[in-house]
């Protein structure tokens, strides 16, 4: 399945193109240039630690660095992103909170404040993240935002342990309004991905609906040998759709529970 590899590629990229840049920025100046220099290096001691996947041990790094420097802005970040990982998105949530306060124009930041608010149930936040992420995005200073095509918006567990990630298309990019990939366990793959796009013209006469309808289709696309061989219609909406909407009818068709 290439496309919807290449989507968690580049969302793997992602995560880790964006935290460099905010990786080590200054300390608060509270701490002395010695201890900053040694805090700097505990700090990539942690990155090193979650490059190889050793979270918990990272994790403790950057809340010793957190100790003597509650506003050191590399240890929330990764921190944040780091319960990202480990699907811990209340306590995520919660360093996203701290670290926005001090760069609320941070595009990671608010890409993974997204993804952890909305996880969690804290839409109000979310839907804040999600407008300064798209503000950003139109502002266009970031060269990122010229080959990113969509942001992951939440993440749902199965009762399998699989998870569900839902990516969500930037305004103005063709394709697919919102896309749930079902991973693997591990989260090291996509087993399946089925995506929302709202029906053209020539598909609405085929379905014998009004040009001036509404009409969503949620679509499969199934691949062989690295080639699309078949795109199934998995449901059709008539009318306006709702982003919770939307996701909870992908999520039941996932599940095998619709």
């Amino acid at each position: 399945m290439p496309a919807p590899r290449l989507l968690l590629i580049g969302r793997v990229l992602v995560f880790f193109l964006f935290w460099e840049s905010a990786g080590a920025r200054g300390h608060a100046q509270a701490v002395s240039a010695e201890r900053q220099q040694e805090l700097r290096q505990r700090f990539l001691e942690g990155k090193a630690l979650v490059d190889r996947k050793r979270f918990l041990p990272a994790l403790d790094i950057f809340k010793e660095i957190l100790a003597e420097d509650p506003q050191a802005r590399g240890s929330l970040l990764m921190s944040a992103l780091t319960y990202n990982q480990l699907l811990m998105f209340a306590t995520a949530s919660e360093f996203f909170d701290r670290f926005l306060l001090l760069e609320p124009n941070h595009v990671a930041g608010n890409m993974g404040a997204l993804k952890a608010y909305q996880s969690a149930g804290r839409e109000d936040k979310a839907w804040q993240a999600r407008t300064k992420l798209l503000e950003l995005q139109r502002e266009g200073k970031d060269p990122r935002f010229q080959i990113l095509l969509s942001f992951e918006r939440e993440v749902r567990k199965l009762p399998s342990e699989q998870v569900i990630s839902v990516q969500e298309a930037f305004p103005g990019k063709e394709g697919f309004i919102w896309k749930l990939l079902l991973l693997k366990k591990g989260m090291t793959s996509i087993e399946r991905a089925i995506e929302w796009k709202k029906a053209d013209a020539a598909q609405k006469e085929i379905m014998g609906v009004d040009a001036a309808s509404e009409l969503w289709v949620l679509g499969e696309p199934i691949y062989q040998s690295g080639e699309l061989k078949e795109y199934r219609v998995r449901k059709v909406h008539s009318g306006s759709l709702a982003y919770d909407q939307a996701v909870q009818i992908g999520y039941d068709v996932l599940a095998g529970t619709e």
